[in-house]
């Protein structure tokens, strides 16, 4: 699967993943390129994390979509296969 990320996105995944699941983090580029190859195993394992954090701190107490929640849910689309 081909993924495609701008910087913004790239180094949020890359940070996020590194404190959180850093056994996903090595399947990234070492640095920002626009568009990089992964399998489908990994993309789905990431996917299901950014729906997860989606869920446990994407929205305020309004229901209004974070700006981590709207990375997040950036993420989850993206990673969809």
């Amino acid at each position: 699967m081909i993924i495609k990320l701008d910087q913004r996105l790239y180094e949020f995944l890359k940070s996020r993943l590194l404190l959180e699941k850093s056994n996903l983090v090595i399947y990234l580029p070492n640095s920002f390129e626009f568009s990089f190859e992964i399998c489908d195993n990994i993309a789905i394992e990431i996917r299901d994390w950014a729906s997860e954090k989606l869920q446990i701190e994407g929205y305020d107490k309004d229901y209004n979509l974070t700006e981590n929640g709207k990375l997040f849910e950036q993420l989850e689309d993206i990673f969809y296969s």
